[in-house]
């Protein structure tokens, strides 16, 4: 019910509610990822709608995690393979834009079950 600042963070009684026209980028190297979305939170922080996130070059990600342990090497050809398919289909398969999308306590790429949706506590 009102912008959120830093001010109002410091103030200790922010309960988060809604997140409209979010609007975030992020720069590692040659890869940007950029997300846009609306997301309201229920009372412990739990996110509820969905965010589109758009990677350009995003190859360079996979060698991050098999190094970090995240991905098997000998899953890193597959998982390539889909992703490159993925671009493809949005007309360019070195950009991925995939919706992630937030309900009842989980989150989804697409139609993939992710797992339980982090909670933002701020209160």
């Amino acid at each position: 019910d009102e912008p959120l600042s830093a001010a109002t963070l410091n103030a200790g009684s922010v309960q988060l509610r809604a997140l409209r026209g979010l609007r975030v980028q992020a720069t590692w190297g040659g890869v940007t990822l950029r997300a846009e979305g609306d997301l309201t939170f229920d009372f412990p922080g739990r996110p509820e709608g969905t965010l589109t996130a758009r990677v350009n070059d995003w190859r360079p990600v996979l060698s991050l995690a098999t190094d970090a342990g995240l991905l098997a090497p000998d899953m890193r050809a597959q998982a390539e393979t889909i992703l490159t398919a993925l671009g493809r289909m949005n007309g360019d398969e070195n950009t991925l834009e995939l919706p992630l999308r937030f309900g009842d306590g989980q989150m989804w790429l697409g139609g993939m079950a992710l797992g339980p949706a982090p909670a933002i506590p701020i209160r």
